[in-house]
């Protein structure tokens, strides 16, 4: 399995916008900085892409919101059912199942858009 990269961010773009606009559409996602390792970028611009559901014009209000707090882009991508309970659900049965979920619908879109290669932080 490999991991988030650069790589994997462009094909998702192209994937999602079309190859002739994915250079666009990476230069908003660039402006998302790289602050911090190569992996830690692409995963957040992942869910970046993967919460802007297509529509490029949701695109510069995600990534000012993961300026903001990277963790709320990431968890409403990665973790939504998650991120609806509160958190003494979250160490119990329903917390368990929502993580499940999760789980599996973030695989199901990373296979979707032709990412299955990747495997999600749990």
């Amino acid at each position: 399995m490999t991991g988030y990269t650069r790589e994997l961010v462009e094909r998702v773009a192209a994937h999602l916008f079309g190859a002739e606009a994915s250079g666009d559409v990476m230069d908003i996602l660039d402006h998302y900085p790289d602050e911090g390792s190569e992996a830690g970028r692409a995963r957040v611009q992942l869910a970046i892409l993967k919460l802007s559901r297509g529509d490029p014009e949701k695109l510069p209000d995600l990534v000012a919101q993961a300026w903001s707090d990277f963790r709320d882009v990431l968890g409403a991508a990665e973790y939504p059912e998650q991120m609806r309970l509160p958190a003494w659900q979250l160490r119990e049965e329903e917390g368990s199942a929502a993580a499940q979920r999760d789980l599996a619908q973030y695989r199901a879109w990373l296979t979707s858009v032709g990412a299955n290669e990747v495997e999600p932080v749990a």
